[in-house]
């Protein structure tokens, strides 16, 4: 989709572009610079995350480059020019475009590298080469004492070709090429292990690594190293010789099932059958004590149901004539 589509009045071919303090979207368009790309991808993840975007806006924005110039390596071509766009959502502001030295006093108006609101100190940052301008959106104009030599950020390189906040406002993200660089906000440095490569964490392209330009293939027909400047007519030597017959032997040591011939496989089966059998007695006296105990409850069963003896009866009787 074409970004007109969404802004309209909008230029498809646009530089750069950034979201206002109050929430409104800066574009800029300028001379056409010569760019390379190694993806085609449109960045699903990652981008999306500024604070104060709506999810739709966001999304758009963020997409919209990378979907209408492919060959762009970030999601914001960063070369400003002589106009710019000034949007509140997706309504065009009346009178513009308007020429970028109308923006404010003291910025660059020959080329901007990029910029970017910064929401912990509320200035705006532009960038251009190896020096930066802290902008002052409320008085339009570049504060005192700037620019200041973009070594002040730790870590972040020369003409960084964007940046944009993470969602959580803690951590600024610098792009050039195809390179990204994570600063913190708090420690005001970059976070160890960058930069890192943004195709492969953002837009997720394979990276393939650049061959050798210069590979080194080794010669085969070259026979191996002698130490012991020995010649060998068959290219090896007495050592290699001797491993490959003690591996030979161990070969035929083997039976055809991979297990070695020996008494290490007999103690193995003998505990085998001893666990079997084993088993099988265990099993043989809980059977003989359950059938113990099954005769136990029939005799119990039999005496109650035929009464007391007869021999108990009669000497139950003689005792009461005596008596």
């Amino acid at each position: 989709m074409p970004i007109g589509h969404f802004w309209r009045g909008l230029p498809g071919d646009i530089d750069a572009a950034y979201e206002r303090h109050d929430g409104r979207f800066v574009f800029f368009k300028g001379e056409r610079r010569g760019w390379g790309g190694a993806c085609c991808h449109t960045m699903t993840k990652g981008w999306g995350g500024h604070r104060h975007h709506t999810p739709s806006l966001s999304g758009l924005m963020h997409a919209a480059p990378a979907v209408l110039q492919p060959h762009f390596p970030s999601p914001f071509p960063s070369h400003p020019g002589d106009r710019y766009w000034l949007f509140r959502e997706a309504n065009l502001e009346a009178g513009y475009p308007q020429p970028l030295a109308t923006y404010g006093q003291g910025i660059p108006y020959d080329s901007i590298d990029t910029a970017v609101w910064w929401e912990p100190t509320g200035h705006t940052f532009f960038f251009r080469g190896d020096r930066y301008w802290r902008f002052n959106e409320d008085t339009r104009s570049v504060d005192p004492g700037y620019p200041k030599p973009i070594s002040v950020w730790v870590g972040i390189p020369p003409s960084p070709k964007g940046a944009f906040l993470s969602s959580d406002a803690s951590s600024t993200y610098f792009y050039r090429g195809t390179k990204y660089w994570k600063f913190d906000n708090e420690r005001l440095k970059t976070e160890p292990g960058y930069p890192k490569s943004i195709l492969r964490d953002f837009m997720g392209c394979q990276v393939e690594l650049v061959p050798d330009p210069n590979p080194r293939w080794p010669d085969v027909d070259q026979p191996p190293f002698n130490p012991d400047g020995d010649e060998n007519p068959g290219g090896r030597s007495e050592g290699e010789e001797e491993d490959e017959e003690e591996e030979e032997e161990d070969e035929e040591d083997y039976s055809e099932g991979g297990r070695k011939q020996g008494g290490d496989v007999d103690v193995v089966v003998q505990i085998d059958e001893y666990t079997r059998t084993m088993s099988v007695v265990m099993v043989l006296v809980l059977l003989v004590l359950l059938l113990c105990i099954l005769g136990l409850i029939y005799v119990i069963v039999q005496m109650q149901r035929k009464g007391t003896p007869r021999m108990l009866l009669y000497c139950k009787r003689s005792l009461q004539e005596w008596v």
